[in-house]
């Protein structure tokens, strides 16, 4: 699967080429879908491990009590994208409490 951005001028401006090993029978969109996820759960990794939550330094020690410090932390991940795309950011903070 190949993606170009071109300019108004129709040059390229960059491509891209996403490479796999499933079946020539998935599509090229269904691919792209499953990529597009599958980012989405990487970046959400990335702010567990190292921007803001420090999963790698969780001391919990049962799988339990790490389900419940994962559910808590996104919860607050989920909170804090609700307050950030709102249009109504106060009414909303004042509204959770």
């Amino acid at each position: 699967m190949v993606e170009r951005l071109v300019d108004e001028d129709n040059n390229i401006v960059a491509q891209w080429m996403l490479l796999s090993n499933v079946p020539k029978e998935v599509t090229a969109t269904t691919i792209g879908t499953w990529y597009y996820h599958r980012w989405k759960i990487e970046s959400y990794f990335k702010l567990l491990k190292s921007s803001g939550f420090n999963l790698e330094s969780w001391q919990q020690e049962t799988p339990m009590a790490l389900f419940r410090r994962l559910l808590v932390v996104s919860y607050a991940t989920l909170f804090v994208w609700k307050i950030e795309r709102s249009e109504e950011k106060m009414l909303l903070l004042l509204e959770s409490f």
